[in-house]
């Protein structure tokens, strides 16, 4: 009765009166014998009591069935399990400055190491026993997790072997596994200070953290850490930290807790900013960790650390923008850009006629607006000044026409950085179509129509007898026609998106008036769309779809009977809603909980804009 139990082997014996459906004897008794799962080690996790690394560990062994302490204490074995480890090192660089905040920092750094180094090596046995109380909130009491606690204090760098004997045994059977299990537990690391991730030639601006084996404590990292500006070594100047931000808590910079009790405020590696020092390019900084740094689990560094951070000057770059661009005509010719730290640029300019709008914008776009004119580009030296982002301008003039107004295909790569400057990204080109312009293109569309407003930029006024044209990807003249008094045209059926991917590329719309143009891409849909006001889109709808319901006389019948079906069908059209035409074929499909067919036909709808059937 009621479950097998686990750890014990059962014999079976079908005796030879067993008849099969057929009524044929088994003539002779058959046995057999099986074991049912032995004890097995599934999971071992482990905590320091009071979550200090001076105090014992508490190990928590997961089985595969019920256990107790009688059963597997005799036939656990823990030891240290030996393991490489690689040793930390204090920067020559920056060994005067730990001495100078430390005369036994070298000392002091080498036992430390010595000592961690022993940890890793040692095999000597563990000792334990049956832990009485333990966090039972996060590990529940269960009747398959074995608590143990060290008898003694691990040192940190410790791993332990944990080997279930093959002699272990669960609190239900006798059965004992065939081989012994082990699984190993790594302790935390002893607190070093590993160094920073760059020290030579580093992006000021980049990330750049102090990192230390073990979780230190923000707060106490600000108090234990030093810098001093020796770009210039004989005039040396320590930074001063800022202060802490206010966190609105009253005990905010009096010790280390600071909502630290579940870590948020804790880390392997800490950045000078978090220290409070403003990192400025093109310095030297040497950084002292002072001896006293405390980890978050009571680790003590005890030896000074420094070493030095070199900055170099802020990335290069030349800020141009790219893609669609519009430039209002009143601001002159001169389009701005930004650079830093670049000594060259180059440059390219090329006019565009409306006719060779769409097929400009086509290879600009395969190429991510990364894409120069093929012509040769100007070179154009820069006066920088390190680390400061200056003003420069492209001169439009020579692409625009007398009035200063059309458009043009610009684009800018950037060039020789100063010394001591990384480029963001590897030199690329950045393209932009920008129109000069004093007219401003309002487009809505949808398949059924569109509508196009041409306004003036400068004063917001309606443009009347403007030339409106419609330019799909093969550079064809959709339509074109002109603004009334208010501006306004309508364009009829403009099924011209994909209603798969309406936000593809597909059309542009041009205005001209009086030597003047301006132009907007289909693609061009940042900002208003109808998801950011709980709206759906979808371009079927623009054509008829059918709506309705279907529905059975009743819901429930036995095999056999009939089923009665009726649906009521309508079309819903963008003029609106209207039922089907009586005599509408309508093709029926039946399925049943398995997606499985099981009738199919064809059925005629009547004057009522509806249709009955009968199935089995």
């Amino acid at each position: 009765r009621g479950a097998l139990r686990y750890s014990t082997r059962y014999r079976v014996t079908v005796d030879a009166a067993a008849a099969s459906a057929r009524g044929q004897a088994l003539g002779s008794p058959f046995a057999f014998e099986f074991t049912t799962p032995t004890v097995r080690l599934l999971q071992a996790d482990w905590y320091r009591r009071g979550k200090r690394y001076d105090k014992p560990v508490v190990l928590l062994l997961r089985f595969n069935q019920p256990v107790g302490a009688p059963g597997l204490l005799p036939h656990l074995t823990l030891e240290h399990a030996p393991h490489a480890w690689s040793a930390p090192i204090l920067p020559s660089a920056g060994l005067p400055y730990a001495l100078g905040a430390d005369p036994r920092a070298a000392e002091a750094f080498a036992s430390k190491v010595a000592a961690a180094s022993a940890a890793a090596s040692s095999q000597a046995p563990v000792a334990v026993r049956a832990a009485r109380d333990w966090d039972k909130k996060q590990f529940p009491p269960s009747d398959d997790l074995l608590v143990l606690e060290t008898t003694d204090v691990p040192p940190p760098d410790t791993w332990i072997r944990i080997v279930v004997g093959p002699a272990a045994r669960g609190v239900q059977g006798t059965e004992t596994p065939p081989e012994a299990v082990e699984k190993t537990i790594e302790l935390e690391p002893t607190l070093f200070v590993e160094g920073f991730r760059c020290e030579a030639a580093c992006d000021p601006d980049g990330y750049n953290p102090l990192r230390f084996r073990g979780r230190v404590r923000v707060p106490q990292a600000r108090r234990a850490l030093r810098a001093v500006d020796v770009t210039d070594p004989a005039r040396a100047r320590p930074l001063v930290p800022s202060k802490p931000a206010a966190t609105g808590d009253p005990n905010a910079g009096e010790g280390d807790e600071l909502a630290d009790q579940d870590g948020y405020d804790q880390g392997t590696a800490v950045t000078l900013e978090d220290a409070g020092f403003g990192v400025q390019p093109a310095r030297t900084y040497a950084i002292t960790v002072a001896p006293d740094l405390t980890a978050a689990d009571g680790q003590v560094l005890g030896y000074a650390w420094a070493g030095l951070v070199e900055t170099w000057h802020r990335r290069a770059f030349a800020s141009f923008g790219g893609g669609h661009g519009v430039w209002e005509s009143g601001g002159g010719a001169t389009l701005p850009f930004h650079t830093r730290n670049l000594q060259t640029v180059t440059q390219w300019l090329r006019p565009l006629s409306v006719d060779q709008l769409m097929p400009t914008l086509r290879a600009l776009q395969e190429k991510y607006f990364n894409l120069s004119p093929d012509q040769p580009g100007t070179l154009r030296r820069l006066q920088p000044r390190p680390d400061v982002i200056q003003s420069a301008g492209l001169d439009l003039g020579p692409a625009l026409s007398a009035s200063g107004r059309g458009l043009a295909w610009a684009a800018i790569r950037e060039g020789a950085e100063i010394p001591r400057a990384h480029h963001e990204t590897s030199p690329s080109v950045r393209a932009s179509v920008v129109q000069v312009t004093n007219l401003a293109l309002t487009v809505k569309d949808s398949p059924l129509n569109m509508l196009v407003l041409v306004t003036r930029l400068d004063d917001g006024e309606p443009v009347a007898g403007a030339t409106v044209s419609i330019r799909t990807l093969d550079n064809a003249v959709f339509w074109t026609g002109a603004t009334d008094p208010t501006g306004v045209v309508i364009v009829p059926r403009t099924e011209l998106r994909d209603p798969d991917r309406e936000w593809d590329f597909r059309f542009v719309v041009t205005a001209e008036k009086d030597g003047d143009v301006a132009y907007v891409g289909s693609d061009w849909n940042e900002g208003v769309a109808p998801w950011a006001f709980g709206l759906t889109l979808d371009l079927r709808e623009a054509r008829a779809l059918l709506r309705g319901s279907v529905f059975a006389d009743r819901g429930v019948y036995r095999l056999g009977e009939e089923v009665h079906l009726k649906a009521v069908l309508r079309s819903d059209t963008p003029a609106g809603v209207a039922p089907l035409a009586a005599g509408t074929a309508v093709d029926i499909v039946v399925k049943d909980t398995q997606g499985r067919e099981v009738d199919k036909r064809t059925v005629t709808i009547g004057g009522w804009s509806s249709a009955e059937w009968t199935l089995k």
